[in-house]
Order: structure tokens, then sequence, then C-alpha cells
């Protein structure tokens, strides 16, 4: 005899009220809290983006925030850091939910208890459900690798320079920017 399985659905997720959790395709997922390093870049790129975004008026820069990428079943992931265009940031009363839709920019970074494997993972669920540009992080190279849709990955070192204009028109950094913690 088998036992059929729960599907649980995004409002039910934000029921629960515990940011370490997942939902893929309806079923829960636990994600590891994040060690110190990986808090130290996720604020810098968030910190290096919200100036940039904030001063030209673009949209909004968050960390952590639920985005509801599919309904029936329900898939809603959290990136470390993401932007959201302005027109499509939400209205003050869809604040206190998660956000439906995809990210513009989802940024994931590996650590130990984040492993690539599961960022590359995200990163491909994101794009798969309309996000034009992923970036994943990884600390211990110091590189970011750029995902976009239908195209190969774009690996930078940290000695390059990050610039995507047509997500975020003008943006640009070094690389090595992120890991200055």
């Amino acid at each position: 005899m088998t036992t059929a399985l729960k599907l649980v659905t995004a409002e039910e997720l934000l029921a629960i009220g515990n940011r370490l959790l997942e939902l893929y395709e309806g079923e829960l997922r636990t994600v590891s809290p994040a060690n110190f390093r990986h808090g130290q870049i996720a604020v810098q790129i968030a910190l290096l983006l919200k100036q940039y975004v904030k001063a030209k008026k673009l949209g909004a820069v968050v960390v952590e925030v639920g985005f509801v990428l599919a309904r029936n079943p329900d898939t809603v992931l959290g990136p470390d850091v993401a932007f959201i265009s302005k027109s499509r940031v939400p209205g003050e009363d869809h604040r206190e939910k998660f956000v439906e839709g995809h990210p513009d920019l989802a940024v994931e970074i590996i650590s130990p208890s984040n492993p690539r494997r599961e960022r590359e993972e995200n990163l491909k669920t994101y794009l798969r459900y309309g996000t034009p540009l992923g970036w994943l992080v990884d600390p211990a190279a110091e590189t970011v690798e750029i995902y976009r849709p239908g195209t190969s990955v774009q690996r930078l070192a940290k000695a390059e320079m990050i610039s995507f204009g047509d997500v975020i028109p003008g943006f640009s950094c070094a690389v090595a920017d992120f890991f200055d913690v």
C-alpha cells in the first residue's frame, strides 16, 4: 500500500514561517543556514547592487525573498540576492507575501551548507521560469558564473568586470568587489 504525498502550496509555506524551507513542485525541501563568509558576500553583492539600483531608480534588490515560480504544483525558491525591475516590483498590497513570478537577476552563493549542485539546480530552475540572468558565486575560487537562457555558462575571474546592461542598465563592477568584505 502506498501513501499519497500531500503537496504544499506557496501560501501554506508562507504560513509555516520557516525561512529555511523552499518548495519544489509542491514538496518541501530543507535549506541549511549559510556560513559567515557566505553571509558577508551576500551582503556585499546586495549592497553594491542596491546602491546602484536605488540611485538609478531601476527597481528593488532583496535577499532571501521567496519567488513563486510555478503553480499547481507550486515551486517557491529564495535566491541569496535578487533584483526585480521597477515595472515588476510588487505593490504595497502584496509585500507581505512571496513574489509572484521570477526575479530579473537571481544570485546563488556556494558554501559547504549550500553546495554547487543545489545552487546550479536553483539557477536552472529560475531560468526555466523566466529569469533572464543568474549569477553563481564561488567564494573558494573567487569567481562568478553567468547563467542565461539558451547560452553556455560564462565564468568570470576575480580580475574581470561584471556588467549586464540589458538586466541592470549601466551597472558594472569588478568581480573582486564581491569578495572585498
